[in-house]
């Protein structure tokens, strides 16, 4: 990379050495693997606390979900601060998007249909393309849903 914006001199456009820059930050999107094993868990213990494997109403067992959602949110490459910054559906990770997916699916089985429509309303609109969501308002509506199975 250095040899590339070395090479561009001043003859290089601002805008092919703001995206060498970009290039050059990738490092700082977060850890794509660990938000995939973290989703993985968190699907886990959602399944364990339905089947009563693990105490539905345990503080601790709440902690656990609420805090592998945080590392998966966390180590995903959202724009974290840019709170003007909307994304589309499609712009999110695959591990986002199916865990949404799955999260849409657990609620309308524990709350009914009905009732899982109103409460998923805005992310289905999401996933349908007639909204845009901040980073911050993917957050909300995934804690939203998490607390509906909790």
């Amino acid at each position: 990379m250095a040899r590339i914006k070395t090479d561009l001199g001043t003859s290089g456009t601002q805008e092919v050495q703001d995206q060498i820059k970009e290039t050059e930050n990738l490092d700082n999107t977060g850890n794509y693997t660990e938000a995939v094993k973290s989703a993985a868990d968190l699907i886990n213990v959602i399944d364990r606390m339905d089947t009563g494997a693990l105490n539905k109403d345990s503080l601790e067992n709440i902690r656990t979900a609420t805090r592998d959602l945080g590392k998966v949110i966390a180590n995903l490459p959202l724009p974290f601060g840019k709170d003007n910054e909307k994304l589309r559906y499609s712009d999110l990770p695959p591990a986002l998007r199916s865990m949404i997916d799955t999260f849409i699916k657990k609620v309308n089985t524990k709350i009914g249909t009905k009732d899982a429509a109103d409460a998923t309303k805005l992310i289905r609109d999401f996933k349908s393309g007639a909204r845009l969501f901040t980073q911050a308002e993917v957050s909300s509506e995934l804690n939203k849903m998490l607390r509906l199975l909790t």
